[in-house]
């Protein structure tokens, strides 16, 4: 009698993993960089700004009466919030049966990939060169993305004031492969001319954008008499080479770097930008996010098809000055 063998036996179980594995899920920085602040209670918010001005400091001739007066001017910023949805919805069989890694509560898995998503959403649209909008019936409110507060012309909506916008020199929008120690030492004593003081910024960056930075201080195989190495390729112990430059200091100035995946992503389809070179050289002090509605699932009416709801949230990222921080936007 032959041997029943593995090849042959019938009524085998799948053997699937009891993991459900994902990429990322919750790899959103600036929601966790940006500080909390109150709730606002209308769309629309509005805050203000100054900027101290240039000044004489020649004497006072003595015995002369006071015949001017001056002030310090205030601009006010403004911008909408922004309404985040994403739904989600499991069939009544499909949330009975049951699935390696979420067992008989795929409604459970499926809600709480969406909060994760609503969380991506926000993080994308801070990180985007959106202009803030207005719904107009047909076009649901925006918040403005941080490479629109940095633009150094007029926004198209709520304008910010000409007084309060970067300086040109403040942005690069050079080749990435021409991006280097000097361009952003340009940068940063541009971005030192207007706060008049050192600059203390937090680059959120792209993968490209850092790649290039780690290589600053590398040695490559020949050295030209005109462009001679600082220092040589870093190791740490006998066996890891380290390649990476995480912070980044000046006299008129010093940035930390992290990455993000979100930065200048086309927000109607969440696509990666096409051109590679992205980042934000930002002072923390001077942003916060604010939640009318924080990210929270509502359960809908039950109608036969099986479970259902959304997450839901409305939040703003505003940008208290954008003076002295800086951006890099490179070219094709």
């Amino acid at each position: 009698m032959p041997a029943m063998t593995e090849l042959a036996q019938v009524g085998k179980r799948q053997e699937i993993a009891d993991q459900i594995f994902n990429i990322q899920p919750e790899a959103t920085p600036m929601l966790s960089l940006l500080k909390k602040s109150g709730m606002p209670k209308q769309m629309l918010s509005t805050w203000q700004s100054e900027v101290y001005p240039d000044i004489a400091s020649t004497g006072v001739v003595d015995g002369t009466p006071v015949t001017t007066y001056e002030r310090i001017d205030r601009y006010l910023l403004q911008g909408y919030a922004h309404y985040f949805r994403r739904p989600w919805a499991v069939t009544t069989l499909a949330n009975l049966t049951e699935i390696a890694g979420a067992g008989r509560n795929e409604a459970g898995h499926q809600l709480k990939a969406a909060m994760l998503l609503i969380k991506r959403m926000i993080e994308q649209q801070i990180l985007s060169g959106d202009d803030t909008q207005a719904d107009s019936g047909s076009v649901g409110y925006e918040m403005r993305g941080m490479g629109s507060w940095l633009d150094d012309s007029a926004q198209a909506v709520l304008p910010v004031d000409a007084a309060i916008r970067p300086a040109t020199a403040n942005i690069y929008t050079g080749a990435l492969a021409s991006y280097t120690e000097n361009s952003f030492r340009t940068q940063l004593e541009s971005g030192y001319t207007e706060k008049k003081s050192a600059l203390n910024l937090v680059g959120v960056v792209d993968k490209d954008l850092k790649a290039i930075v780690d290589d600053w201080t590398n040695v490559y195989p020949v050295a030209s008499s005109t462009s001679q190495p600082r220092t040589v390729y870093r190791v740490e112990g006998n066996e890891t080479y380290s390649n990476i430059v995480s912070q980044i200091k000046f006299s008129t100035g010093e940035a930390s770097l992290m990455l993000s995946e979100f930065i200048d992503r086309d927000t109607s389809d969440g696509t990666a930008d096409t051109i590679p070179g992205n980042g934000y050289f930002i002072d923390p002090k001077m942003w916060d996010l604010c939640y009318m509605s924080k990210p929270a699932n509502t359960n809908l009416p039950p109608d036969g098809s099986g479970r259902r709801g959304y997450i839901d949230a409305v939040a703003i990222a505003r940008c208290f000055n954008p003076l002295g921080q800086l951006k890099v936007d490179c070219a094709s």
